[in-house]
């Protein structure tokens, strides 16, 4: 499962997220998106390493249409399958690197130079779908 967090606390702004979820700011006035975090894919640099260190059996496949889509497996074993590399829930691939820790990042200049402050929490399901920029004009 994925999560994803927006707080507003004391004049500052703080994102979170873990998993195929984003998090985008955005200001209504402008339309333009100001802040977007990256979904965890098990082919990302850092968390390939991470993967590959614990000894994660990672299989990424490339389309004709430029996707790149990995999946995480016990090794030897073709399950789960999971498409991401930070997750909660997932068990069997923690003692792999699969792990549940969010990405954390203060946003409170961004928020605060929005005329009109808006923010998208959404799962994959949105943003393989539509863009980051196409989320935003929709607004």
């Amino acid at each position: 499962a994925a999560a994803y967090c927006v707080q507003l606390r004391s004049g500052r702004t703080w994102v979170a997220h873990a998993g195929d979820s984003r998090v985008v700011l955005g200001d209504l006035g402008s339309g333009e998106v100001v802040f977007s975090t990256e979904e965890h894919k098990p082919h990302d640099q850092g968390e390939a390493e991470r993967l590959e260190r614990r000894g994660a059996q990672v299989i990424s496949r490339s389309y004709e249409d430029g996707e790149l889509v990995s999946r995480v497996f016990v090794p030897g074993t073709g399950a789960p399958g999971l498409a991401m590399s930070r997750s909660l829930g997932d068990g069997c691939l923690k003692p792999y690197g699969v792990v549940a820790a969010p990405n954390v990042r203060e946003v409170s200049a961004l928020w605060q130079a929005c005329d009109a402050p808006i923010a998208v929490l959404a799962t994959d399901g949105l943003f393989d779908t539509i863009s980051t920029r196409e989320t935003a004009a929709a607004l």
